[in-house]
């Protein structure tokens, strides 16, 4: 009875040390990147993906979605990135293989 009490006492406070663990190291890292120079939340944005987002945001621009690529060459086009400059690379260990074909 000894045993089988101790074993369970043991596993709770052995997840419990793994779950403080976890929580402190979030908490110690997540100052870092809120603090200067980095603000992490707080930091204005100001890229092409963000500005994008924000004209289709106001309606000055709508994404055209095509049935075999999806939304891809619309938003290369608006990002101004040529199609051309993409590629699919095929692997054999890849984690989706079956999205993917050598054909």
């Amino acid at each position: 009875m000894f045993q089988l009490f101790s074993r369970h006492v043991f596993g709770f406070l052995f997840a419990a040390c793994i779950h403080a663990i976890a929580c402190l190291e979030t908490t110690w890292a997540q100052p870092l990147v809120e603090r200067d120079p980095i603000n992490y939340s707080s930091a204005p944005t100001d890229d092409p993906v963000t500005r994008l987002q924000q004209q289709i945001d106001d309606g000055q621009i709508r994404l055209d979605y095509d049935p075999k690529l999806g939304y891809l060459p619309s938003v290369l086009k608006a990002l101004g990135i040529p199609t051309e400059s993409q590629m699919l690379v095929f692997s054999k260990t890849s984690l989706k293989p079956y999205r993917k074909t050598q054909s």
